[in-house]
């Protein structure tokens, strides 16, 4: 993972569904960004309809994003799922944007922010919706993404 971040290449991972403290295996990795899931009222997610599913907790969680129906479309037409499967691209996506508004081109027009700086700049605009601003949470990690929150947060680096 440090070979990519020193590159400025984000890797996002959903932390799991087993509803238990830990996180898959690359969400707990150092230079990766574990993404959990929220429901719609943005507390942690658990499956209301499957026994013992839910977002996984601990310390490779990093941020939350929604995780319960979201919107996708599949071979067979539009439909909901639920997931951090479904949260970690969510998270990706806004971290994309956020990478894109804030191009510091070199001469060779690559990112200039990478390794840990990248890492700690991400992790410090994460919107701490729900936690205590820079503390990071079990379940939440550093908060819910805000994707207003880290637009406006785009041009400060």
């Amino acid at each position: 993972m440090l070979f990519r971040s020193q590159r400025g290449i984000v890797v996002v991972a959903a932390v799991g569904n087993e509803l238990v403290h830990g996180t898959t295996d690359t969400a707990g990795l150092n230079h990766s960004i574990g993404a959990a899931g929220v429901m719609f009222n943005g507390e942690r997610w658990v499956d209301p309809y499957r026994a013992g599913k839910g977002s996984n907790y601990g310390p490779g969680v990093d941020v939350a994003a929604p995780a319960m129906a979201v919107p996708t479309i599949t071979k067979d037409g539009p439909s909901y799922w639920s997931g951090t499967s479904m949260s970690s691209p969510w998270v990706a996506a806004q971290i994309g944007l956020w990478m894109y508004a804030n191009q510091q081109y070199a001469g060779s027009k690559t990112l200039k922010l990478t390794g840990d700086a990248l890492y700690d700049k991400l992790s410090a605009c994460f919107a701490a919706t729900g936690s205590i601003r820079g503390v990071k949470d079990e379940f939440l990690g550093y908060g819910k993404l805000d994707t207003a929150s880290l637009d406006r947060k785009s041009t400060r680096l």
